[in-house]
């Protein structure tokens, strides 16, 4: 031992030498390839150790987090982001890098007309012969994202996940998307869950027996849950086992302010491109209801020029949405200070670097009240809706993993949330062994 000791002092006094002798050899290009390894071993070294982590669960109701933990082992197994893991990278390519097959996903349609005269696409789909014949059925409700559709890549790769897991999915599409047009004078804003609660009331008499578990996709679809929660409390904890949120934004007033200052390259990489596809919507409404669908002090013509969202929110949002300003728009939308008021349990996934909503405004402190139903999944690296696992084409990165692993913890032990409201594991019953 003492001999290889001092064999390898030896060897070590003589890098210096050797370092020099390569020097001179290779001559100037010495200090450009020395460079080039200690930037790449500091680029390891902080991906390695600060960008590869577990998700963080955060939530002061014991029961939810002991089901994810007990049930959800994604959540306790660390993330590796692609090596560009900006948040507005992975957001602006969250469709590119997923291998999308659009024929995997059949649906059936059912044309939904609303009381009002209104009429919409609920859009079905599941594979027969997944789950037993005395298992009682699991239908994921969706809410498409900011004016999404049943056909939009996002939701086929989500879909196809949820059916994969042997659970019936329905997309609630918005009026005039998936194909339809505006039969009538309405607009879907995010404060207005009218029609969420119409569909509700027929999906629940169409499936008495069956159990529901709603799936919220971005910040409009969570807005517009959230308020029907608070709505109809009675009616959505018979309705639905418990809520996932994905990519959903909390606190809406910080949201904007951020949004609006966020610099030209997250303008260019998110915002600009869900700004066209709304203009794209507004116009198409604009001419199917023969311009009469516009609220008074709606804009039109100023907010389809304006490349700004915070003009666009002035002239076309907030007083379509029935608000004098923003300002009182956003005040009314905003989830901070109401969280309490949710009557089911809802599972919030989130990534802190979201370009529309960073983790440092999530509800952190309602989540962690004793009787809180809200449990926060925050991944340190994600965007909005990317949460990639590389920049390699394939249909599961992180997130389909993670709505897989919970519909079907959901599946098979969703009971168990009902009673999430105590917050108490000991009211929990457990389940007979098996022996």
């Amino acid at each position: 031992m003492t001999s290889m000791f001092i064999v390898a002092l030896k060897r070590l006094r003589a890098l210096p030498i050797v370092i020099v002798r390569l020097r001179h050899q290779i001559g100037l290009y010495f200090d450009l390839i020395v460079g080039i390894i200690a930037s790449f071993l500091a680029f390891w070294f902080y991906y390695r150790f600060f960008v590869v982590q577990k998700p963080k669960v955060i939530s002061g109701n014991e029961i939810l987090v002991k089901f994810l933990s007990e049930h959800v082992k994604l959540t306790e197994e660390k993330h590796y982001p692609p090596w560009i893991w900006d948040g507005r990278l992975q957001t602006y390519f969250s469709t590119t890098y997923r291998d999308i097959d659009t024929t995997a996903v059949r649906y059936r349609r059912k044309l939904f007309t609303f009381s009002d005269g209104g009429q919409t696409a609920l859009d079905m789909a599941n594979l027969p012969g997944i789950i037993g014949p005395t298992e009682q059925p699991l239908i994921v409700v969706i809410i498409p994202g900011i004016y999404g559709d049943s056909k939009s890549n996002s939701m086929i790769t989500l879909v196809e996940c949820i059916v994969g897991s042997g659970a019936k999915a329905y997309v609630i599409n918005y009026r005039g998307m998936a194909g339809l047009y505006f039969r009538n004078p309405k607009l879907n804003v995010p404060n207005d869950y009218s029609d969420f609660a119409e569909v509700v009331k027929y999906l629940k008499e169409q499936h008495p027996n069956d159990r529901m578990v709603l799936i919220a996709h971005q910040n409009m679809a969570g807005t517009m849950a959230c308020e029907y929660f608070r709505a109809y409390p009675e009616e959505a904890k018979q309705a639905f086992l418990c809520a996932i949120f994905i990519s959903v934004e909390w606190d809406t007033v910080a949201a904007y302010k951020y949004v609006t200052s966020s610099g030209w390259l997250a303008d260019y990489f998110v915002h600009r491109t869900t700004l066209d596809t709304i203009k794209n919507i507004c116009y198409r409404f604009h001419k199917q209801t023969n311009r009469k669908g516009w609220k008074p002090g709606v804009r039109y013509h100023h907010a389809m020029r304006t490349e700004s969202t915070a003009e666009f929110m002035k002239f076309m949002t907030a007083p379509q949405g029935g608000y004098p300003t923003v300002e009182a728009y956003l005040e009314s939308v905003t989830q901070i200070g109401r969280i309490q008021q949710i009557p089911v349990p809802v599972f919030s996934i989130h990534a802190n670097d979201d370009p529309t909503h960073p983790g440092k405004f999530l509800p952190f402190t309602e989540a962690q009240c004793v009787n809180s139903k809200l449990c926060l999944i925050v991944y340190p690296s994600g965007g909005n809706m990317g949460f990639l696992d590389s920049f390699n084409k394939k249909p599961d990165h992180i997130l389909e993993r993670l709505i897989r692993q919970m519909i079907v913890a959901i599946r098979h032990n969703g009971e168990s949330l009902a009673y999430a409201g105590s917050a108490s594991l000991a009211q929990v019953p457990k389940k007979p062994s098996k022996d």
